[in-house]
């Protein structure tokens, strides 16, 4: 009986250590956003509140290495979104990494993560047929009539 006792105490210091313990502040999402087929937006969202609400002055969570510019603001106290100057041109490689010792509006260390945002290679809009290489007939249109149509 006196064991029981000695357990049950035990059980109930230990349950809420053991329910808090081992979820650190981490990302939850971490995505870039697409707008006229570029990446223009890079946003990032946490477990827990990094900042309190309506701080603007608040520090940037992300170290940006990237060849195009940009600025980040907060949009809540968990939310990040850092804005490209313009949008990515193809072969742009971007990293964004979380700064080195982030806490948490409470105090707790953020895990480390890095992200790598990549706008791949240049598209084409459109492929023509070159000179020479497409005769239209009759009732056939030519080269010029089909890059005119819309």
């Amino acid at each position: 009986m006196r064991f029981a006792r000695l357990w049950a105490a035990l059980a109930i210091v230990v349950a809420p250590v053991a329910a808090f313990g081992g979820d650190t502040p981490h990302v939850t999402l971490a995505t870039p956003n697409i707008s006229d087929g570029a990446i223009t937006r890079f946003t990032v969202r946490f477990s827990d509140a990094i900042v309190p609400l309506g701080d603007p002055r608040a520090a940037s969570p992300l170290k940006v290495d990237c060849a195009v510019s940009g600025e980040g603001r907060w949009v809540d106290p968990q939310t990040y979104v850092w804005d490209f100057a313009q949008g990515l041109p193809g072969g742009t490689r971007c990293t964004l990494a979380t700064r080195e010792g982030l806490k948490s509006a409470a105090g707790y260390g953020v895990d480390a993560e890095s992200f790598t945002v990549d706008a791949g290679g240049p598209i084409a809009r459109a492929v023509l047929p070159g000179e020479g290489r497409y005769r239209g007939g009759p009732g056939v249109p030519g080269r010029r009539e089909h890059a005119c149509d819309a």
